[in-house]
């Protein structure tokens, strides 16, 4: 019985050893064409209802080009800046139309400024920099881009307050080709079909999900976050080398939420994000203490290592410009396009 057990364990280790072997020759053949998105050429049509999602007019064309961003086609002109803005359900804009995102606003700002640019907009709702920085270090096709734009932050808080942020170093066995290939494949079949299938057309499952945090029990303390926070960290010191490294243009920028102790009641009662392992839900006071804190450590460490970084705070607290705890209407989505153009038209 030994013997067979041996073989099939000495089979699987050669397997996992070519399949390493072929994705470092051969990466445009192991690397899916970027897996962080929702597919190529994706369309669904939203209708957002404004008893559930207020600051976002008319029904929302959500669709992605054959490269399986949210844009246009990538421009064959050589000539023509690309920029890529990368992060979580703050930068996918679910709710928002094609042409109202904040990634497609910058787009539209910087040409009618006179730049010759492209931006294309991968957002996945609930990734944090876990997966982002993983997508930014195995990619190939990143080399087509000129800059990337990170807004990060607002999931590694919730993940951890939830009790379901990865500490600490990282299992062997995560960085396994073969084990990594496996995890793309659940990963894009469960996207799609969240997107799909799940995801309420008009907004209505915010309401459950609102009545879920106000019924519950609050919690008054925020957790330690020290060491979240030291990981975090220095998973943004390794993406900007990864970006240096790589030949791209790397940009921060913090992540603005409503949250704040003084919210009007009914900001307040359109919040539903922010709960811990128990059901428990943090205070929007608690919340927005543990998001400056995750923003400060992204500022700090952008003046240290001399990294590119855009402050979104001054947004943070405005309820005009969030239908929820984070997401944009339109004109939260338009300033954020604003403050980011005048980043990218004074540091060229």
């Amino acid at each position: 019985k030994a013997l067979p057990v041996a073989v099939a364990v000495a089979s699987l280790s050669v397997a996992g050893l070519a399949v390493g072997l072929g994705a470092r020759v051969f990466p445009e053949f192991f690397r899916p064409h970027l897996a962080h998105s929702r597919g190529a050429n994706f369309q669904r049509v939203f209708h957002p209802d404004p008893r559930w999602i207020t600051g976002v007019y008319g029904s929302s064309l959500y669709t992605t080009n054959a490269s399986g961003i949210r844009g246009s086609a990538l421009p064959e002109a050589k000539d023509v800046y690309r920029l890529l803005c990368i992060g979580a359900s703050t930068t996918e804009c679910t709710y928002l139309d094609d042409s109202e995102t904040w990634p497609a606003r910058l787009g539209v700002t910087l040409s009618d400024r006179g730049q010759a640019v492209w931006v294309g907009g991968l957002g996945i709702s609930g990734y944090s920099t876990i997966e982002h920085f993983d997508f930014l270090s195995r990619e190939p096709r990143l080399q087509n881009f000129n800059s990337v734009v990170f807004l990060i932050g607002l999931n590694d808080l919730l993940r951890f307050l939830a009790g379901a942020m990865e500490l600490g170093p990282r299992p062997f066995w995560r960085e396994s080709t073969l084990v990594d290939a496996a995890l793309w494949g659940h990963r894009r079949l469960f996207l799609r079909h969240l997107i799909s299938d799940e995801e309420d057309a008009t907004g209505a499952n915010l309401a459950a999900r609102r009545l879920r945090r106000q019924r519950a029990q609050q919690r008054e303390d925020l957790p330690e976050l020290r060491q979240a926070l030291e990981e975090d960290r220095i998973r943004i010191v390794r993406a900007s080398a990864t970006c240096h490294r790589r030949g791209l243009r790397c940009v921060f920028v913090t992540q603005p939420v409503m949250w704040r102790p003084d919210l009007s009641p009914a900001a307040e009662a359109s919040l539903w994000l922010g709960g811990d392992e128990q059901g428990r839900y943090f205070s929007p006071g608690l919340l927005r203490q543990g998001m400056d804190k995750y923003n400060q450590v992204l500022l700090d460490a952008c003046a240290a290592g001399g990294l590119e970084c855009v402050s979104l705070d001054a947004l943070s607290g405005r309820e005009e410009l969030f239908f929820d705890d984070c997401h944009f209407t339109e004109r939260g989505a338009e300033e954020v396009a604003l403050v980011l153009a005048r980043h990218f038209e004074q540091v060229r």
